[in-house]
């Protein structure tokens, strides 16, 4: 059998001598655009290249400040459940966008929000479709990994500017409406964890915005005593909350301040 060496790049035919004509070989430098299902050319390959569009800080905090002051007046209007699936829809979905630089980030953040506003719609029109608790589930998961990847975020954020403020403000209503959820799931678990001095006994319920009241006031330790913990894992959410709430006030002045100390004496940084 011929072999051919590395003399037959030039027509050259080994230990001869004799021209046997131009040999092209393969460019092995020369990628293989088509080589596999994640190549340029596959479906993978392009989906891989579209860009995913960001929410700013702003917009993210523009829909909970909304969401928040119009929860009390939807309670008492006619489609107000309507509306307030619909505000949700905004603030899950500005805030999955506003980590919009990690694909795989935003890919759990999809995978938690989705199902959260599935169950959160189809609890409107239909209550009977689905339990409660899915909704709250699922939506105190997406709203907790959002959470982490704004703090995050300001942990690693090397200048100060109005973007870094506003996602911290967002980051610590965000954990208001996670621990929101979280009474309100067990709440529904377990009847009677909470008692309410004042108001009717239609708001006893830890729901809509009795929950996010109770989480506000108890996140912030103002603690005013109209709405109470009763049961073991209701008190060890407000415990929890509570400590949060302090440690995350302390942390973010002293991590911002440190950052504006920084920039101050080194601009160039």
């Amino acid at each position: 059998m011929l072999k051919l060496g590395r003399d037959a790049s030039q027509g050259t035919l080994p230990g001869t001598g004799r021209m046997i004509g131009p040999v092209a070989l393969p460019d092995m430098k020369e990628p293989n655009k088509h080589v596999g299902p994640s190549g340029p050319a596959s479906p993978i390959g392009r989906v891989a290249r579209i860009k995913i569009p960001r929410v700013s800080g702003v917009g993210v905090l523009c829909a909970l400040v909304l969401a928040f002051v119009c929860s009390p007046f939807l309670e008492q209007m006619d489609g107000g459940e309507i509306l307030e699936s619909l505000l949700l829809t905004v603030v899950l979905s500005s805030a999955v966008l506003a980590v919009g630089g990690d694909r795989r980030a935003v890919a759990w953040a999809l995978a938690f929000a989705i199902p959260a506003l599935i169950g959160k719609w189809t609890h409107s029109f239909r209550p009977d479709l689905l339990h409660p608790g899915y909704f709250q589930v699922a939506g105190a998961l997406c709203v907790g990994l959002i959470t982490l990847r704004f703090l995050r975020f300001i942990m690693t954020v090397r200048r100060v500017d109005s973007n870094v403020l506003c996602v911290g403000v967002s980051a610590f209503l965000m954990l208001a409406l996670l621990w929101s959820l979280a009474y309100s799931f067990v709440d529904r678990v377990s009847p009677g964890s909470f008692a309410s001095s004042i108001g009717t006994e239609s708001s006893h319920k830890m729901s809509g915005f009795t929950s996010l009241y109770f989480s506000v006031v108890t996140l912030c330790t103002v603690g005013f005593g109209d709405i109470v913990p009763i049961s073991s894992p209701a008190r060890m959410l407000a415990m929890m909350e509570g400590m949060t709430g302090v440690f995350f006030i302390a942390v973010m002045v002293s991590r911002l301040v440190s950052m504006y100390t920084t920039n101050k004496e080194d601009p160039g940084a």
